[in-house]
């Protein structure tokens, strides 16, 4: 840094010095199509509007591949540096950008598949792979020919570095990754459906399908893609080549492929006695609200492929499944959590009630940031964990809440909760080696998954998401909270 300071001579000390100096300042120019503005330095920071290209602006401050800036209009906010061409080179004004560069998308350029790795080196242990033109976030850059990436899943890894380009080898690349904001209605001009994925290309799966005719609100535009929200709330991207602008009212819901629905009445009674979940939509792909009791009544709203769209007495909006209910005329009863032990069971059942927490969240968006961390015994972090080490680690760094270093002990900590309203960021813990005896914990994440740092001695593996059914239903042994 000393050796930095001293090329770039006094104006750059005064700018590191001064802010409010803004003669002294650095200019630079925008020379991305349009560049999204942050409230902070990382694209984790919520957007703040985008700003042209060759707009000038005067920095403010660098931080790991970010820059704070000052438009023409007085407003100050974050950009990615690659995007802005300064007086002086940023890279060589800033040390930090060396081996730490993060925070931006690039893509994956292979001919077949990239291996996501726990570690830096090929002899470490594969957490998944991923194709050509693949999206990802770079956290971090080594200078040993390794980059450490996140992708669109939250999985957590290191890569080949020269394997990670800039932008996707083919398609509409003159802005990158960096995407537009848009606002506005779009039609969709086919007839047979438009398929509605999780991120801006073919490459990124299916979550539904939009049929010709409807209307959906556009929100951001890349590379020929753009994300959109449908009428009932959910949100996707779909090829920019089959719709058009449009001032029409948005009047679509997504739907799964030849899916279709309709306007009903009256009410359903549940018939399963383990509980029943209620989801964001009509399919088993869509995340958990909060799971109904046997014998609860519920008002219906619209059918779906099987699927009801129902209200509960209290409220509670959501999709449950056709093939456990009938039809009935009884009083309406509120929607309750399931209490059934019925483990490891394919049914559609909860083990958790929907309900969550600032604290809860936080603690599971802090979790999902060491996936593929390797296991250790005895490992405290933040290199490798054991299990214990890994919630210890977890609770302490996301929330400040100082729990025993032993899976027995956190057994014992913080209040028991029934099964059937686990919340995110509770503590489950597991008899896995069938003594009877606490041996393994983890943190509910909601939707019958937990994460945790899972391996043995012998046989190490890595922080990772696993289901609450099959082993882990039939070893699990209870929740504690501490939020």
């Amino acid at each position: 840094m000393k050796k930095a300071i001293a090329t770039l001579g006094i104006s750059a000390a005064t700018l590191i010095v001064s802010s409010t100096d803004t003669s002294a300042q650095e200019t630079a120019k925008v020379i991305a199509e349009a560049l999204n503005m942050r409230t902070g330095p990382g694209i984790n920071y919520s957007k703040r509007g985008t700003i042209q290209k060759d707009s000038t602006v005067t920095i403010l401050e660098k931080s790991k591949g970010w820059v704070k800036i000052k438009t023409s209009s007085g407003k100050i906010a974050w950009v990615s540096g690659q995007y802005l061409k300064a007086s002086s080179n940023i890279e060589e004004s800033d040390s930090s950008y060396s081996n730490t560069e993060s925070g931006y998308m690039a893509y994956v350029s292979v001919s077949s598949s990239l291996n996501v790795r726990s570690s830096a080196s090929t002899s470490s242990s594969v957490i998944t792979s991923l194709k050509n033109n693949t999206r990802v976030q770079v956290i971090e850059k080594s200078n040993n020919g390794w980059t450490k990436i996140k992708t669109d899943n939250g999985q957590i890894g290191w890569v080949s570095s020269k394997y990670i380009v800039s932008s996707p080898s083919s398609g509409n690349t003159s802005s990158q990754e960096e995407s537009e904001i848009i606002s506005g209605n779009l039609k969709i001009n086919v007839s047979s459906g438009l398929n509605v994925r999780k991120g801006p290309g073919t490459n990124y799966s299916v979550i539904g399908s939009l049929s010709g005719g409807s209307i959906v609100k556009a929100k951001e535009k890349s590379n020929g893609w753009y994300k959109i929200e449908t009428a009932n709330g959910v949100e996707g991207w779909i090829s920019g080549k089959y719709v058009s602008s449009t001032n029409e009212s948005g009047n679509s819901q997504d739907t799964s492929q030849n899916n279709s629905s309709s306007t009903v009445s009256g009410r359903v009674k549940v018939t399963i006695s383990k509980g029943l979940n209620i989801r964001t939509g009509p399919g088993t792909n869509n995340s958990i609200l909060g799971s109904l009791s046997g014998g609860s009544v519920v008002e219906v709203k619209e059918k779906s492929n099987g699927w009801y769209k129902i209200e509960t007495a209290n409220g509670v909006k959501g999709w449950i499944s056709g093939d456990y209910v009938t039809s009935t005329n009884e009083p309406l009863t509120g929607s309750t959590s399931s209490n059934s032990n019925n483990q490891g069971n394919n049914t559609d059942t909860s083990y958790g009630n929907g309900e969550t927490s600032a604290t809860g969240d936080k603690i599971v968006d802090y979790a999902y940031t060491l996936l593929g961390v390797p296991y250790k015994w005895g490992g405290n972090g933040p290199s490798s964990f054991d299990c214990s080490g890994y919630t210890q680690w977890v609770y302490r760094n996301a929330a400040g809440i100082s729990i025993p270093r032993v899976s027995r002990d956190q057994a014992q900590s913080g209040s028991p909760v029934s099964r059937g309203d686990y919340k995110k960021g509770d503590l489950l813990y597991f008899d896995t080696s069938g003594n009877g005896s606490v041996s393994h914990v983890g943190i509910y994440i909601g939707g019958d998954k937990f994460i945790h740092c899972s391996g043995t001695q012998s046989k190490p593996g890595c922080v990772k998401v696993s289901s609450l059914s099959g082993f882990y239903a039939n070893a699990l042994l209870g929740a504690r909270r501490f939020v």
